[in-house]
């Protein structure tokens, strides 16, 4: 079986939308952030921490959100005995993605503008309320273009993010190759 893609972006580029999509047409499709004990804030010295419910910007220029490298390989591996044709598409962002580059086949970025991200972010409809809590939106604001930058750097592919949900699954889904059951 190959390795997984990791479908990656900046907050709002629409990583768990797309996780939702490509599993309603059949794929599989994880989202890290949502998966049990794989993503979680960490001090500067990385010690695990607890997000306040409204983070400032010291708080947020101190802390960074990670995946636990041994929890990402129990779920590669479970997800790998699992009997079937797909891809196992990861969907997530960390800041400890480059320490985890090996884990996955390829990376697919998510691209979007600032203004996408904005938009989105105040959208009371995303499962996700980082950007609309405390200082993130701020913070998310002033580390786009590093971040993006960051995530350009580890991607395989950049995907233009900011058309529909439906067009940006179609525009995955010709990029991985998958199969005609997730279209």
């Amino acid at each position: 079986m190959s390795q997984p893609i990791l479908i990656t972006g900046v907050s709002g580029s629409g990583k768990s939308a797309l996780t939702r999509a490509l599993s309603g047409r059949g794929g599989r499709a994880v989202s890290l952030d949502a998966y049990p004990g794989l993503a979680y804030w960490t001090d500067a010295n990385g010690v695990p921490a607890f997000r306040p419910p409204s983070p400032d910007i010291t708080w947020l220029r101190t802390h960074r959100w990670i995946f636990d490298p041994l929890v990402l390989d129990q779920l590669i591996a479970i997800e790998r005995a699992r009997p079937t044709r797909h891809t196992l598409i990861l969907c997530g962002v960390a800041a400890n993605l480059a320490e985890l580059r090996d884990r996955f086949g390829r990376i697919v970025l998510l691209d979007i503008d600032p203004a996408t991200q904005a938009r989105r972010l105040t959208d009371s409809s995303r499962g996700n309320d980082f950007g609309r809590i405390g200082d993130s939106a701020t913070w998310l604001a002033d580390t786009f273009d590093t971040e993006r930058a960051r995530l350009h750097a580890l991607a395989d592919i950049v995907i233009d993010a900011t058309p529909s949900l439906a067009q940006v699954a179609d525009t995955v889904i010709t990029v991985i190759g998958g199969s005609d059951e997730q279209r």
